[in-house]
């Protein structure tokens, strides 16, 4: 039995002096790097007015938010008179119009907006009366609006112009350009 224990002693230090050898003190440098951050496209800061298309409207973490396309119209100056192609940044779309205008589709997808709490947004082809002329004028909420886009009237809504009133890349008002 003494034998036995002895063995066992033996075999359990041999045991042990393998463990330390293989868990030698070593310091390794590991490198830790951060995953890359998408980089998020700076939007310039936006005040005043505006022409645009509405694309769609959407309630987020308590607030309101306009995707919108917006719409920018230039002045041709004497050396774009004939017949030229200009080149607009970011542009999705450039009319050239007879009356010394260009009109340009700004970016390929629409910039999204919060809406004030207290914006004024005014339709003109929301509802009719009763002789089935449209309600011009008409008053409606970002409650509404944000239910209106989730209809199936988006769609006509998302091809109508509207000018858009901006303090600092928030709205203060919408209204829509009614076109006969």
């Amino acid at each position: 039995m003494l034998r036995s224990i002895s063995k066992c002693v033996v075999n359990l230090s041999i045991i042990i002096s393998l463990f330390f050898i293989g868990c030698k003190k070593e310091i390794k440098q590991v490198q830790i790097t951060k995953p890359a951050q998408k980089s998020v496209e700076q939007i310039p800061e936006i005040s005043g007015l505006y022409f645009g298309y509405l694309k769609n409207v959407s309630f987020e973490d308590g607030s309101y938010f306009a995707s919108i396309v917006i719409v920018e119209h230039q002045v041709k100056n004497n050396e774009h008179r004939q017949k030229s192609v200009v080149k607009f940044a970011d542009s999705l779309e450039v009319l050239e119009l007879p009356n010394e205008y260009f009109v340009v589709v700004k970016g390929k997808n629409p910039e999204q907006f919060l809406i004030d709490t207290s914006a004024k947004i005014v339709m003109q082809t929301l509802s009719r009366d009763a002789s089935g002329n449209y309600k011009s004028n008409e008053n409606i909420d970002r409650i509404k609006l944000n239910k209106l886009f989730a209809s199936k009237e988006a769609r006509r809504f998302s091809q109508i112009p509207f000018s858009f009133s901006f303090l600092h890349n928030t709205i203060l008002s919408i209204e829509e350009k009614y076109i006969p």
